[in-house]
């Protein structure tokens, strides 16, 4: 909507000529634009890992001139530069619907803290592949009868 030029307001004919017909025809509405909020959020989460990503070469150039010159002061500070852009991106793509899906550093610590609380992963972990590759008629139809309450 910023996007847009702000259009005089239409100029409203005399009464007679609206009811009568006499006249041009009134010009229609413009049409309002759809919003598609996925590609505007993959247009900023590609936006926020270009940065990053140049960001991650300039430290990596750093990092050689710092193993170069054996500077350990600066390959300290190409390591607090790397966790800043890191935390830059995370910033800017915070607010995208697909970050909320996935467990923030903080809830992770949390489920890590729980004793005998799985992780997805761990779950993931202990799943049976030979059981998932049964696909005859009897395996399907037992899989079916599992899900009913």
């Amino acid at each position: 909507w910023a996007a847009e030029t702000p259009t005089p307001p239409p100029v409203k004919a005399p009464w007679y000529t609206r009811w009568f017909g006499i006249g041009p025809e009134p010009a229609p509405p413009p049409k309002l634009v759809k919003r598609d909020p996925a590609a505007e959020a993959a247009a900023v989460r590609a936006g926020a890992e270009a940065e990053l990503h140049r960001r991650i070469l300039a430290c990596d150039q750093l990092r050689q001139i710092a193993f170069e010159n054996n500077d350990l002061k600066l390959d300290a500070r190409v390591l607090e530069l790397e966790e800043k852009a890191w935390d830059l991106y995370r910033r800017k793509t915070a607010h995208l619907p697909c970050n909320r899906l996935m467990p923030s550093d903080a809830e992770q610590g949390i489920g890590s803290r729980l004793i005998g609380t799985p992780t997805a992963a761990d779950s993931a972990d202990r799943l049976d592949a030979t059981r998932a590759t049964q696909t005859g008629r009897k395996a399907q139809a037992s899989a079916i009868r599992e899900v009913k309450p």
